[in-house]
């Protein structure tokens, strides 16, 4: 745990909680340095705390197991037997790493233990700020404890009500429509970049590069690494001219312009 006092008179304690869930992002006890030179740092104290199970905090680690069936953005009806089973292995190996510490980590207990932060801060209210997984924690600690929490900014939300599954299923959609997005801005500008006419045939382009790259990659980047590098950067409205130059290069069979594009992207 780390706390950066406020430089004016403080309203009260700012505690970041980070994402993952167990990613730290730069957060967690270090998540004061994060904001040390930000408008926040005159208004409050700002806490970071490495949470149960993470970091310098007991961390709770898992086996590594080797997967028997290879990532693929793309998976065939027939590997998912193969992916079950990897699945069900790389859980054991976590349960046989964790011990019984595991059964004691979860979301609910990390929102007891902001609570206690704060009572050990001395603080008759604590203030949240929640990145991804973050926000599901500081939703879950508003529920439990609502007159204990001052103010709370959710970033990057999860749905309360989801599960991951749920959730990374909304997140697919949302990235599909990024995509589309995309294509039609390129297919009205065929002219410089060359993908096709229409958000069809610009897709047409995309799909036929990534089949090319099934059967053959191209300094490494195969169709699974493609199909992230598309969804990826086709969230960012800025970045929509390096996706348009990566797919031109890779649709071209331009290996030396694909690398610099890549390494752009």
């Amino acid at each position: 745990m780390s706390r950066l006092a406020a430089e004016g008179r403080p309203r009260g304690v700012l505690l970041a909680v980070n994402g993952g869930p167990g990613g730290n992002e730069g957060m967690g006890r270090r998540a004061p340095l994060r904001f040390a030179d930000s408008p926040l740092r005159s208004a409050y104290d700002l806490v970071g705390v490495d949470l149960r199970g993470t970091g310098g905090s007991s961390p709770v680690h898992c086996e590594v197991t080797t997967p028997t069936v290879p990532f693929d953005s793309r998976t065939p009806d027939s590997s998912f037997a193969g992916l079950w089973a990897d699945a069900r292995a790389s859980e054991a190996g976590c349960a046989r790493a964790g011990g019984v510490e595991r059964r004691h980590i979860g979301t609910v207990s990390v929102a007891r233990d902001l609570d206690r932060v704060r009572a050990a801060l001395g603080e008759r209210k604590l203030n949240l700020i929640g990145y991804a997984y973050g926000s599901y924690v500081a939703a879950v600690y508003g529920t439990l404890f609502p007159h204990r929490l001052d103010r709370s900014v959710l970033d990057s939300v999860r749905h309360p009500d989801w599960t991951w599954r749920q959730q990374f299923m909304a997140q697919a959609v949302a990235i599909r429509e990024n995509v589309g997005d995309w294509a039609r801005w390129a297919g009205r500008r065929d002219g410089t970049l060359g993908l096709g006419g229409s958000e069809r045939r610009v897709m047409a382009t995309v799909e036929r590069t990534a089949a090319e790259l099934a059967e053959r990659p191209v300094n490494g980047m195969n169709r699974t690494a493609f199909d992230a590098t598309v969804g990826s950067l086709a969230n960012d409205r800025t970045r929509w001219a390096d996706l348009a130059a990566l797919v031109a290069s890779l649709a071209a069979g331009d290996a030396p312009s694909a690398r610099v594009a890549a390494a752009a992207a």
